[in-house]
């Protein structure tokens, strides 16, 4: 039905006047149109966060009006303004009468009018937020053009006035505003949501639209669509302010009055009083008429050499580069490789994007920024590559320029920079120096409600207990992205909670009506946005008051739509790992280590890899890519970009056949003869986007272009489209004369894959950075896991994993000193590593920095006073002497205990020292000393250390844990150290790693050995007085995993549950209501644990000269007949032909596992040659299938493999 435009709602609020809207653009505009309204405005609360999505919903219905029976309908952009009081500056941070401002409607009526709202609601953000964005009158009369004002509803200035009783003020603030916008311009608005100050001041303010002769205009306050999302839109005020909707003494709408009404419904609410400021609603829609020149680029302009223009500057750059790169002659491969390349780039209009990519990392490499290889498409071009963007040689790994820039594909190429994590902001402000300060500025982002969020959300405020709502929300599938209505589908215990009680289904409701809506505004991880002038002449800016630099109010998928150059500064503390690393070894050794002119052909890099001794190294550290990398052996770089595209959930299937192709296992099969050049490096399993694009266009003919097309339609599932290619690509084989069998088996394999395809570049820049950070653990360990500690040592988890890697590696890990430390961890000799003095709690990474400095500057300290009185107590206070005394850090001058007694004497003579030495006096004890010194005595001197005896090992222990968070000089598992490593299955932090919707990544049906100390036991009840246990394991790197023995377990076990033992434990992870949990079926004491839990033995022999390996292995079977058993004895070789072979012992092989055959092993044939490996745990049936009693579980989604840290 085509209704008569009789009304056109002008004061609109959507989910972007955040926690006060609920509508969604896209339903404001279908309700508006279906209604027969021509036009729809959008006024959010001090922002313009939606006015361009607005703008675009309009013009998609408008398209579809006729085949869907309706007319266009009109965006009409604006705002609901803050006005700072009368008489008062925007920037003056008061309130007046309580108030810090009010309410002002503003219409943009033009280009010119959008462009002034755009420059309000960016100055107020930047200067006058004071509990809101405001504006004031000045500012408003210097961006007036092209506006339309209101009176505004009943929390504006006006109204507010008349309902105190100050007409006359109200009149002459009419007048002035008529005064800013011209008198053709202001109108007086009415609302009557049923209020009584409405009905108090409606009268008022016809009156005064009667004396000023303006006419009168109907508006609805819309905050939600239709009339049975008021109680969602009060759920939403609940949020805003943090209350409970029982609460009586709150913000809260008074009825439900604030929504979408029909043109025919708002002719009843006025038809009583000024029916005719309906009608000034179509006349102010006509007056509207707003276009916004969309998918124009404003890209900032390029300050180039005097006499070039941007084409040939470019083109000199990239030939200086492909020359510096591939050296002379030019082969005729590259030359056209790079004309190609340059012709679409200059058609496309993107030299001037490129040519400030290349300043920019330029810039940084001149200042000693790391810059990465270059991640995404961009590695995939030889002219990013000639420029130094990139640091792969695209024709040597096959990557594709057209998977970067596509002619057939109207979109901003984008590339990803990565810098030094450290140094990210310096990037960023020099791109605002050199681009203008104005020019540049980051990208908003907007957390929305997702499903769990939303059910935990409406869970508080209805004051639902908190159990009840997590039980409620890990029962919707752990998906990304999913849905509530999706779950209500998908999850029968989710739908079962939603059908059982009312109080359930109410909150289920509400959260999916809210679900999706803005919650809060972020700011983007990367972008930064470069213009070729104010920002604000494009976009409104956003300012968070917590943040320096703004950002602009549109998000990333509408920066692209309206022109802006967006650059990606990411910052990537791989980069700064592989510096600092780098720089310990000019510092160590002198040795100038260039890291991008290492070898990538290094044997013993890629037995880092083969060995799954991958902690610190990019990329590849989780469990399952150790197991992973242990059972494929990369020996190539290749391997590694395979292997890092396929671990993902989809591809992870192919990884098993590409293993077994790759050690010939597994027959490499190929379609046909033709395919063996594309998919030889990958044994024949489609793995890259790439090999999608390059398979169509050696079978079927197609360019490239358009077999990136192809790839796309495939990825997104496309089906129309995908029919439309299926039938060109069999086409195009037929003609270039492949049978038709081929055609679709080649094709149907294509499709199969290109769903799960991995971006080839962005995977060969992982694998390049991966091969970096495993060349320095393998060449240079000592300083690399220096870096690797020094990046982490704010995250004290990571620091003790670290610090059990360097010691499993072989490194020496000493404490802090004062005198040999750096603020971050240093390396004093090789082999070496000294904790870092900034890792030290609460000491104070600028004070650490001092106490370096000035070490640097004259000399080691000599003790504890000497360092007191180096330094003023700004530096060097109580807090932080006693707790460098806890860690240690003046142990080479005497024991802890001694130091604590004298800390706070130290800290006086030091003051009284400074003091003295300010006003150029020496001391007593100067005198003392002088004095001791001439007469050769042994007079006890102040700075002597009290002989005390040391504090014991327990408080020891305790005060350094406190101090640096975890064991560290001693811990009570070291002397179980192997075989902790070795027999548990997974690390304690995989137990406990969740997904983003809090799911274990461990699938419910892994079964799981984990060893280590039981730091803490809770003993409890079920519901039957049964008795059950809860317990808290701590693991060598002194994370904590929480188990739960229930009471059949508990029983059996009991008398190994107990706190301060050592023991393994085996189960399975479910998510209980504090998180992942391991449920206990079996417990072995630790000193059982080689013969319950030794599946065989290995020993490398591979280290053993060939005419020593006859002796060794006598040796070895006249040691294991000493403990004869059932154990498998393995032994690791190396063939007459260089490969490594794995053997099995015969029967006079066989032994009992235990601690002194292994000692005798490793005595034979050196330290680290044995491992040990478990039994893989299968748990029974009723474990894998659930377990009654246990706290409701969520979907776990098993995205991990089961790794085996034993090998």
């Amino acid at each position: 039905m085509v209704h008569t435009p009789s009304f056109v709602h002008l004061h609109n609020h959507s989910h972007y006047s955040l926690l006060d809207g609920h509508s969604r653009i896209e339903a404001l505009v279908k309700t508006a149109q279906e209604m027969g309204m021509p036009a729809v405005a959008l006024t959010d609360h001090g922002n313009m966060f939606g006015v361009v999505e607005l703008y675009q919903e309009c013009k998609k219905a408008s398209a579809k009006a006729a085949e869907n029976g309706l007319k266009p309908i009109k965006a009409i952009v604006g705002m609901e303004a803050f006005i700072a009081p009368e008489g008062k500056s925007m920037r003056t941070r008061e309130k007046v009468d309580g108030e810090y401002g009010r309410h002002l409607l503003i219409l943009a009526k033009n280009y010119q009018g959008y462009k002034n709202l755009m420059k309000l609601s960016s100055k107020a953000y930047l200067h006058g937020f004071y509990y809101r964005p405001r504006i004031d009158k000045d500012l408003l009369a210097q961006h007036s053009e092209g506006l339309i004002l209101t009176s505004t509803d009943i929390g504006g200035e006006i109204p507010r006035l008349l309902l105190k009783g100050k007409t006359k003020e109200a009149y002459h603030l009419a007048g002035k505003y008529m005064d800013i916008v011209g008198k053709e311009n202001f109108y007086f608005e009415l609302q009557d949501h049923g209020l009584q100050e409405e009905r108090l001041a409606n009268p008022q303010i016809i009156e005064m639209a009667k004396e000023f002769g303006r006419p009168c205009v109907a508006t609805n306050d819309i905050h939600y669509v239709h009339r049975a999302d008021s109680k969602a839109h009060d759920i939403l005020l609940c949020v805003q302010t943090g209350k409970k909707r029982a609460d009586t003494n709150r913000l809260k709408f008074t009825n439900d009055q604030f929504y979408m009404k029909s043109p025919e419904e708002m002719a009843m609410v006025f038809r009583d009083f000024c029916p005719e400021a309906l009608q000034t609603t179509l006349e102010i829609a006509e007056r509207c008429d707003l276009e916004i020149p969309l998918g124009e680029y404003h890209f900032p302009y390029f300050p180039l050499p005097e006499g070039q223009d941007e084409e040939s500057y470019f083109r000199e750059l990239v030939y200086q580069g492909l020359h510096k790169r591939f050296g002379d002659p030019l082969t005729s491969e590259i030359c056209a490789r790079a004309e190609e390349e340059l012709r679409v780039i200059c058609k496309m209009g993107f030299v001037g994007y490129l040519l400030i990519v290349w300043d920019l990392i330029r810039h940084a490499r001149e200042v000693g920024i790391p810059v990465g290889p270059g991640r995404g498409s961009a590695a995939g071009s030889i002219v990013t590559y000639a420029l130094e963007i990139t640091n792969l040689n695209p024709l040597q790994y096959d990557l594709l320029f057209e998977r970067f820039i596509n002619e057939g594909r109207n979109e901003m190429p984008d590339i990803d920079i990565d810098f030094c994590q450290a140094r990210r902001t310096e990037m960023i402000e020099y791109a605002a120096q050199r681009y203008g300060q104005a020019n540049v500025c980051q990208i908003i982002t907007f957390g929305t409600f997702a499903a769990k969020g939303s059910i935990r959300d409406v869970g508080r405020v209805l004051d639902v207990p908190l159990p009840e709502v997590d039980r409620i929300a890990k029962t919707v599938p752990a998906v990304p992205g999913i849905k509530l209505i999706d779950a209500l589908e998908e999850s029968p215990d989710f739908r079962t909670i939603y059908n059982s009680n009312p109080v359930y289904r109410e909150l289920i409701d509400v959260a999916m009506s809210i679900e999706g809506l803005v919650r809060h505004t972020g700011t983007h991880a990367a972008g930064v946005i470069i213009a070729d002038r104010d920002v604000t002449e494009y976009a409104p800016l956003y300012k968070a008051p917590s943040e320096e630099m703004p950002c602009t109010q549109y998000d990333m998928k509408l920066i692209d739509p309206i022109g802006l150059l967006k650059v990606d500064f990411l910052g990537l503390q791989t980069l700064t790992v592989i510096q600092r690393a780098a720089e310990l070894v000019q510092e160590t050794t002198g040795e100038d280590l260039r890291m991008d002119q290492i070898s990538f052909e290094d044997p013993e890099v890629y037995q880092v890899f083969s060995r799954g001794d991958t902690n610190g190294v990019f990329q590849f550290e989780s469990d399952g890519m150790k197991k992973m990398l242990r059972q494929a052996r990369p020996d190539r770089l290749e391997d590694l970009i395979a292997l890092n595209a396929m671990y993902r959930p989809g591809p992870m299937g192919n990884i098993s056949s590409f293993i077994r192709r790759k050690h010939g296992q597994e027959e490499v099969i190929y379609q046909h003869p033709d395919l063996e050049p594309i998919l030889g490096s990958t044994y024949g399993v489609i793995v890259y986007q790439e090999q999608v694009m390059l398979l169509a266009s050696k079978l079927a003919g197609f360019s490239l272009s358009e077999a990136d097309k192809l790839r796309k339609a495939m990825g997104k599932k496309k089906k129309d489209i995908m029919a439309e290619y299926r039938a060109l690509f069999l086409k195009g084989a037929k003609d270039r004369g492949y049978s038709d069998a081929i055609a679709i088996e080649v094709y149907d394999l294509i499709e199969k894959f290109a769903e799960y395809g991995f971006n080839k570049s962005h995977s060969a820049a992982y694998a390049y950075l991966a091969y970096q950070t495993a060349f320095l653990k393998a060449k240079y360990p000592t300083q690399f896991m220096a870096a690797v500690l020094t990046l982490d040592m704010g995250n004290t988890d990571k620091v003790a994993e670290y610090i059990e890697e360097s010691k499993r590696m072989g490194l020496e890990v000493r404490g802090p000193d004062v005198n040999e430390s750096g603020v971050g961890f240093a390396v004093p000799r090789d082999g070496e590593i000294r904790y870092a003095l900034a890792a030290i709690k609460g000491v104070g990474a600028r004070a650490m920095e001092e106490l370096v400095r000035e070490r640097q500057a004259n000399g080691p300290y000599a003790g504890i006073f000497d360092l007191c009185e180096r330094f003023d107590s700004k530096v060097i206070n109580k807090t932080t002497l006693q707790n460098l005394i806890k860690a240690g850090a003046f142990d080479s001058f005497g024991t802890r205990s001694q130091h604590f007694a004298v800390a706070e004497k130290a800290l006086a003579i030091g003051a009284a020292r400074n003091r003295d030495r300010v006003v150029g006096q020496g001391t007593l004890f100067d005198l003392f000393g002088a004095a001791a010194e001439e007469e050769g005595t042994d007079s006890e001197s102040p700075h002597e250390l009290p002989p005390i005896p040391e504090w014991d090992s327990a408080r020891l222990s305790e005060e350094e844990k406190e101090v640096l968070g975890f064991y560290f000089s001693h811990h009570p598992l070291d002397a179980y150290r192997g075989i902790v490593t070795q027999l548990s299955s997974h690390s304690m932090q995989t137990l406990t790693a969740v997904d983003e919707d809090g799911n274990p990544l461990l699938s419910e049906t892994t079964g799981v050995t984990i060893g280590g100390l039981i730091s803490a036991m809770k003993r409890t009840f079920t519901q039957k007085q049964q008795q059950m246990g809860i317990v808290q394991m701590q693991g060598l790197g002194n994370s904590i995993c929480e188990a739960v023995a229930f009471p059949q377990t508990y029983e059996q076990y009991q008398e190994h549950l107990a706190t301060e033992r050592m023991v393994f434990l085996q189960g399975v992870v479910r998510l209980g209501l504090q998180g992942p949990s391991l449920v206990i079926d079996r417990v072995i004491p630790m000193e059982e644990a080689r013969s319950k839990l030794v599946d065989y033995t290995l020993i490398d022999l591979t280290r053993v000269p060939d005419d020593k390996l006859r002796s060794v292995l006598e040796q070895i079977r006249s040691v294991c007949s000493i403990n004869p058993g059932t154990s498998l004895l393995l032994l690791r070789l190396r063939t007459t032909e260089g490969a490594v072979a794995v053997v099995q012992g015969g029967d006079q092989y066989r032994i009992t596992a235990c601690e002194e055959l292994e000692q005798l092993l490793n005595d034979l044939v050196g330290p680290g040659s044995i491992t040990l490996v478990p039994r893989s745990y299968d748990p029974p049936p009723q474990k894998r299938n659930g377990r009654r009693n246990y706290p409701p579980r969520g979907s776990a989604v098993a995205v991990d493999s089961t790794p085996n840290q034993g090998g």
